[in-house]
């Protein structure tokens, strides 16, 4: 099937369905909400925390329906979390190696099934493994219209918006998975943000819809 005879309603029940819950296909939604508002500002799609790759496949859709040949780039350890510091302390009890479920192969099958050919792969798509520390320091920078973090950590929001939001475009928009949960789970990952932004003219927004938070860059 051709990438351009997806519809965004036909996802949920075409690409790996057990991915896609009620609470995800509510994020997917958010997704296309912000991607609509940023419009067709130039630059990357990147992602940090790739996970089981639901949000990454939806990006790569959106990326391919609007025909600009976009960048996607997504970074992640595949090795599970880093060592939790202190500041990330919660009934969640993160831990070392949390969260170790898939590898880029497995990304990048799934792109495959959703339509997006390993040709079109190969152009557009750069799946990073390793941690932050090391990855983000060595990557070639470019114009991002649209930043995805979904890290969970203290240290890892930090090291990612202290080295990624510079190159955000303005009119681009940044969205954090983790902010202001009604279980509290992730503590690092807001304080992180809110330091972040403490002395900057923009604070994250409430999607209502989603309950997810995001940054339009001015």
């Amino acid at each position: 099937m051709k990438i351009g005879n997806y519809r965004l309603v036909n996802i949920k029940n075409e690409i790996h369905p057990e991915l896609f819950t009620v609470k995800a296909t509510k994020a997917l939604l958010y997704m296309e909400r912000v991607f609509q508002a940023i419009g067709k500002k130039d630059g990357a799609f990147v992602e940090c925390g790739v996970g089981k790759g639901r949000t990454f496949v939806v990006l790569a859709i959106l990326s391919a329906l609007e025909g600009k040949e976009r960048k996607l780039i997504g970074f992640d350890s595949f090795s599970g979390f880093p060592e939790p510091s202190y500041k990330d302390q919660s009934p969640r009890q993160a831990k070392k190696g949390d969260w170790h479920v898939t590898s880029p192969e497995i990304i990048r099958k799934r792109l495959a099934a959703a339509g997006i050919s390993l040709e079109v792969q190969n152009g557009i798509v750069e799946i990073i493994p390793g941690f932050f520390e090391q990855t983000l320091s060595s990557w070639r920078a470019q114009p991002i219209a649209l930043l995805h973090l979904d890290v969970d950590l203290y240290d890892s929001y930090k090291i990612c918006l202290e080295t990624l939001y510079p190159y955000v475009v303005s009119g681009g928009a940044v969205l954090f998975d983790e902010y202001i949960d009604s279980e509290n789970k992730w503590p690092g990952a807001v304080l992180a943000i809110d330091e972040f932004f403490l002395s900057l003219p923009v604070a994250p927004k409430k999607d209502d819809a989603s309950g997810k938070y995001y940054v339009i860059k001015p």
